[in-house]
């Protein structure tokens, strides 16, 4: 799946830098500010990361759908019920990671 970028990608400041938009004296004794670099997330929208994690998740939540869809109770009923459902947690929890990192990025960009 291939997603095309909503915005470029650019710096974006933490706090505005025009005088005339500080809210106080004080903030405009701050100097030059900080942004945000997402490189740490992803480089940009068109990075091979950030479609890749949009693949994985794709076909993580496909296979946890197969897996575990209406199943929960029969689960919680088997004999290795603990391990089976520590099983199903971990993938939710893997699943929701990779999602957390991709909403973080692109809230940050916008």
């Amino acid at each position: 799946m291939t997603m095309k970028p909503f915005l470029a990608h650019r710096p974006v400041p933490l706090l505005a830098t025009d005088a005339s938009a500080a809210s106080s004296p004080k903030d405009t004794e701050l100097g030059a500010l900080p942004e945000w670099n997402l490189a740490d997330l992803y480089t940009s929208m068109d990075a091979p990361e950030f479609q890749a994690d949009f693949a994985k998740v794709e076909s993580a939540t496909k296979s946890f759908v197969t897996q575990f869809k209406g199943k929960l109770d029969s689960l919680a009923r088997a004999a290795d019920a603990s391990s089976r459902l520590v099983e199903a947690v971990k993938a939710y929890e893997a699943i929701d990671d990779r999602i957390g990192r991709i909403l973080s990025y692109a809230g940050l960009v916008y």
